[in-house]
């Protein structure tokens, strides 16, 4: 892996203390870096010498000396597996030969150490084949000071660390992959994975016995084509698509053995806002197991959404070197240029996207969180300026808190959640503008009670009806979040609260809220 080249003396030095500090804060109990110092003789030490104390005191790195890249190679693996960043500083004046061979170790499986070129005006010969090699810095001995040496020994080993932080978010990120298909092989239902084209990407041995198929004939196999019946004949995708938008619920398919089976179904979003890959789960069940249960367990959907959470936390961290690299990527660029702009659009990007996972995780991970006390009014005052940013402009804010001495028990960050999605369903509902309004009141001295009104379109009574239910929706099958208002009405009763929407088409919706007052300020 090559290491982009050292900033201009005191361009971007802001920059890249906030990148190396995001860094930081993701990965808990790091350990010091290494700067393995590959074939220096005296004259390279002499010349270091005097800047040793600012690279040590800018970097924290140990400084170790090795004869060879082989040596210096086999010594970074091991730090590597260790999960200790470590760079390489390199002395040009070894040759052509000697880089020719770093380049090549460079090539093998994971290998990607950050490498640093100290060379002369004399060694052109090898600088020359390391910029063909493309794997190393240069830094010229005639033209070394502190301040240079520093930031690029330190830039080399940020990359060192945040590969090393993506490696890990990885390897986590594969066990969870590993814990869904444990999870997916044992469950009672058929899961199907269903991509943004709709084809079945995974799934398990369960819907292939439900489907009578074998995994070969369902991998990529498009959703539609899986033998349903719809309004007595095999439907196409149109119309499985409005027959589920309709009812969601009850389907019959004509299996290759010639059998027919009735089925239950139950879609469920695996994505947020924004997301490029709008992948749903499909939960499937045959009918008569669904009337001897009872029907769906919901329960089960909810050990899917925990570990949900734990891959979102996962990738979140994956998220960690996109921002270093884009905030460094744009302090290089010049100002007003369109790369620059470019650069500023992936991090606004990660950044939005780190939110909405960051919002996912609060909904998912925090089960286990107790209660704690807190002045509702204070905690829907804080969350305002986000809520004005989720319906954007087009959409009148209006706020009336008038409870701001009660107290309620809630976990931390339920409901700053709860008003959050209760402002993205009013934003989908007022698409051409309108009125939110938040109020907050004391109800009879033992209850406090947030209202969430909208002047929207309103929702029908069919719709009114399911609202809550997990995974339904009224949007369209494009926009669909499908889990908001049954997270909702979880964390409410969490608190203890209930929850209630009424509205009626061209009336606009209203959602009330009301959690026991725990203490009233005296």
């Amino acid at each position: 892996m090559r290491v982009y080249p050292p900033l201009e003396a005191g361009k971007g030095a802001e920059v890249e203390s906030r990148a190396a500090g995001r860094v930081g804060e993701a990965e808990a109990g790091r350990v010091a870096p290494a700067l393995l110092r590959v074939g220096l003789d005296d004259a390279d030490l002499k010349l270091l010498a005097p800047l040793e104390a600012d690279l040590v005191r800018a970097t924290g790195a140990e400084r170790i000396d090795v004869a060879t890249a082989e040596g210096a190679i086999l010594r970074w693996d091991r730090m590597r597996r260790a999960g200790r960043p470590a760079a390489l500083l390199v002395a040009a004046r070894q040759g052509e030969r000697e880089i020719l061979r770093l380049a090549r170790l460079l090539r093998g499986p994971g290998r990607w150490a950050p490498v640093v070129l100290l060379a002369g005006a004399e060694d052109a010969a090898a600088v020359r084949r390391a910029e063909e090699e493309r794997c190393c810095d240069t830094l010229f001995r005639y033209a070394l000071d502190a301040d240079r040496l520093v930031r690029s020994v330190r830039l080399a080993l940020e990359v060192a660390e945040r590969r090393l932080t993506e490696e890990g978010a990885w390897a986590r990120l594969a066990a969870r992959e590993r814990e869904i298909e444990a999870m997916a092989a044992g469950i009672d239902e058929g899961l199907l994975w269903i991509d943004d084209r709709r084809r079945v990407t995974r799934w398990n041995r369960r819907a292939e016995e439900i489907f009578g198929l074998a995994g070969h004939q369902i991998a990529g196999r498009p959703f539609a084509e899986l033998g349903w019946v719809v309004d007595g004949g095999t439907g196409g995708d149109a119309a499985l698509a409005a027959r589920l938008a309709a009812a969601g619920s009850q389907l019959e398919i004509d299996r290759p053995d010639g059998t027919r089976k009735e089925l239950q179904l139950r879609a469920v979003r695996l994505d947020g806002e924004g997301s490029i890959e709008r992948q749903r789960l499909v939960l499937v069940r045959e009918m008569a197991s669904v009337r001897s249960s009872g029907g769906v367990d919901e329960r089960r959907l909810l050990g899917l959404g925990r570990l949900a959470a734990s891959v979102v936390h996962d990738v979140n961290n994956l998220l960690v070197p996109v921002l270093g690299y884009a905030e460094i990527l744009r302090a290089r660029l010049a100002e007003g240029s369109r790369e620059r702009a470019q650069a500023a659009e992936i991090e606004r990007s990660a950044s939005y996207a780190a939110e909405l996972l960051r919002r996912l995780l609060d909904s998912l991970g925090n089960a286990a969180t107790p209660p704690q006390p807190i002045h509702p009014d204070a905690a829907v005052e804080r969350v305002l300026p986000l809520v004005r940013t989720v319906v954007g402009p087009k959409i009148a804010v209006v706020v009336e808190l008038g409870a701001p001495d009660l107290t309620v028990a809630i976990r931390a960050g339920d409901l700053e959640q709860i008003l959050l999605n209760l402002a993205t369903n009013a934003r989908e509902a007022l698409a051409g503008g309108g009125t939110l309004t938040v109020r907050t009141s004391p109800t009879a001295g033992t209850w406090w009670q947030l209202e969430v009104a909208d002047d929207g379109a309103g929702i029908s009574s069919d719709h009114l009806a399911r609202l809550f239910e997990a995974g339904f929706s009224t949007k369209p099958r494009e926009s669909a979040g499908g889990l908001g208002l049954w997270i909702v009405r979880g964390l409410v009763e969490a608190a203890g609260g209930r929850i209630e929407i009424t509205s009626a088409p061209g009336a606009g919706a209203r959602a009330e809220i009301k959690l026991p007052v725990i203490e009233a300020a005296r």
